[in-house]
């Protein structure tokens, strides 16, 4: 629904009609890796924030991110220096299970940005993510994600889009199901967070189209104080990026909003938060 409409009558929508959404994990992370080089500590990969990264000093490197629970591993963005890498997982029991192996682009890019799957049919369950750098020459990482696995706990998110939709197909951790608008034209897909959060960064896979994304705290209209991104896709494919906003932004709700016609439609939005990850010494 539009944003105007759905300040209207947020009360009513909220005491009828919202509910808590519990399919995203909430766990604390630890970072590892086999070498430092200077300050570029392993947590540096995994902090929320792409314009930093983790540095190891030696060649043919390991980097390792451990969670405090197992969980399901479905899909992990990387931002990575371009290479050759190899993905693994392991839990409590098991030894590591190959997940998936990437290389360098075509095109030359110096930095890697990919959405990646475990390559067997079954998704993995781990805690841990190990991360082996075929390259001669120190490993640089930027970001490690786990797709539905948020600093932000979102056993206390809430969707109030439209009535369609309150346990939001969005924030499902599944990036063939999705939220689709009820309207074609000014359409808004509206999310309140259980508290305020400095945020830069998202993880958003949704239908083409040209877009705003705003954060804002309790019920303030939306305007250029509280714009985090303009973006545009083209086509009416699905599409899979990290999306910056233009500065870190601090609020409770988030607000995407479709700026052209036909319906807005979003197969997955994760919001990452800033927060502390411990560094600990290889092990």
């Amino acid at each position: 629904m539009s944003y105007a409409c759905a300040k209207s009558f947020w009360l009513y929508f909220m005491v009828l009609t919202i509910f808590k959404l519990e399919t995203t994990a909430f766990v604390k992370k630890r970072a590892y890796q086999t070498s430092t080089n200077g300050s570029y500590e392993a947590s540096l990969g995994c902090d929320g924030d792409m314009d930093t990264f983790s540095l190891t000093a030696e060649v043919n490197s390991q980097w390792l991110m451990k969670l405090d629970k197992l969980i399901r591993i479905i899909w992990i963005y990387v931002s990575i220096r371009a290479g050759t890498y190899r993905f693994t997982v392991k839990d409590n029991e098991s030894e590591y299970v190959s997940c998936a192996n990437i290389s360098k682009p075509k095109d030359n890019a110096q930095i890697m940005k990919k959405i990646i799957t475990c390559s067997d049919s079954e998704f993995k369950s781990g805690h841990t993510i190990l991360i082996t750098s075929g390259e001669e020459k120190p490993m640089q990482i930027y970001e490690v994600e786990i797709i539905g696995v948020s600093q932000i706990n979102q056993t206390t998110i809430w969707n109030v889009s439209d009535s369609v939709d309150t346990k939001s197909k969005a924030l499902d951790n599944n990036l063939d199901t999705f939220y689709s608008s009820e309207e074609r034209t000014n359409a808004s897909w509206i999310l309140i967070l259980d508290a305020a959060y400095l945020m830069k960064w998202f993880l958003i896979s949704i239908r083409g189209g040209k877009f705003e994304v705003h954060i804002t705290t309790g019920n303030v209209e939306l305007n250029l104080t509280t714009l985090c991104k303009r973006f545009s896709l083209p086509g009416i494919i699905q599409y899979y990026t990290a999306l910056e906003c233009d500065k870190g932004m601090r609020g409770d709700t988030i607000v995407l909003k479709k700026m052209d016609d036909d319906s807005l439609r979003l197969f997955e939005f994760i919001p990452i938060s800033k927060t502390l990850v411990l560094n600990t010494s290889w092990k």
